[in-house]
């Protein structure tokens, strides 16, 4: 089973192959997750991959033949990231530790095709500071209007936590990527009292639309 990156919500959430192989010092008591990173364009398995577990704040690294593992696990279901320099950054959500089995989970990871197709975000783990890299995450468009239904054209639409702004076009239309995160968008223009939308789960939504009514101040 392959990791997907991060754009791929659908097949975020899966169910592990399980198995418990040979014996081993965290087999008989709790869980225990392995697996292997490649390049998704040559195949070459990948060294040095920070393998993060959130939630516990435990990071593992592959070896020379881009394999990791990891036990003493309690189980439960933890979200696995996969973090390679200068690839995008991989997750799997919800995998399953169980007591006594090992997880099995592989990751194919895609290179940054350039500086600006990644959105950098300082992610800390424990005492290390990583900087992931989140592929664009999706086009989120729509429309701002006044109370008379009226477009406003130059309206700024700032997504605050991706640190990007978008101006509204002369029919009111404004179209952006956003990387991969929850935000809260503000909606301002001159003349107008700002609208502000919190916690938009955009990454569940990878196609979103939010319109804004701006009223006269």
């Amino acid at each position: 089973m392959t990791g997907k990156t991060i754009p791929n919500i659908a097949k975020w959430l899966f169910l592990a192959a399980i198995y418990c192989t040979s014996p081993s010092a965290y087999c008989d008591e709790l869980g225990a997750i392995r697996g292997t990173v490649r390049d998704t364009v040559t195949g070459e398995r990948l060294e040095n991959v920070y393998i993060i577990i959130q939630g516990i704040d435990t990071v593992v690294t592959t070896d020379s033949l881009g394999r990791y593992e990891l036990g003493g696990i309690d189980p439960e279901r933890y979200d696995v990231m996969c973090y390679g320099s200068g690839y995008d950054t991989s997750m799997w959500v919800g995998v399953p530790i169980y007591y006594s089995l090992i997880s099995d989970v592989d990751y194919f990871l895609q290179p940054c095709a350039s500086s600006d197709s990644c959105g950098r975000e300082n992610v800390l783990f424990g005492e290390l500071l990583i900087s992931v890299c989140f592929p664009p995450f999706g086009d989120y468009s729509g429309t701002v209007t006044d109370e008379n239904g009226q477009p406003i054209a130059g309206a700024v639409i700032d997504f605050i936590e991706a640190d990007t702004i978008v101006t509204s076009d002369s029919l009111g239309q404004y179209l952006l990527s956003v990387y991969g995160r929850n935000v809260t968008i503000r909606c301002s223009a001159a003349g107008y009292l700002a609208n502000v939308v919190g916690d938009v789960k955009i990454k569940s939504l990878p196609n979103l639309t939010v319109n804004f009514v701006l009223y006269t101040d």
